[in-house]
């Protein structure tokens, strides 16, 4: 008995935790011959904003602030700027 009560209260608050989840914002499609700009992108999806990379390159170092970037998962595709957590 007392495990049963356990569990329903576990599974109670489960849903409780679930339906309080933000929905998550739909990705416009793009077509891959279909070129659309960084800014109109992100009027309509969530993107990097204020990004700071520092890194070395052969041509020499890169530190400047990034206004806005692409997000980090973009489709298929994946992007890991330095200093980004996963």
């Amino acid at each position: 008995m007392k495990y049963s009560m356990l569990l329903l209260v576990s599974a109670f608050w489960l849903i409780g935790c679930q339906s309080t989840m933000k929905e998550a914002v739909p990705e416009k499609v793009v077509s891959a011959n279909e070129e659309i700009s960084l800014d109109e992108y992100c009027k309509l999806n969530p993107c990097r904003e204020n990004k700071h990379v520092k890194f070395k390159t052969d041509n020499g170092l890169v530190d400047e602030v990034l206004p806005l970037y692409w997000p980090a998962a973009q489709g298929n595709q994946i992007s890991i700027l330095p200093g980004d957590e996963l």
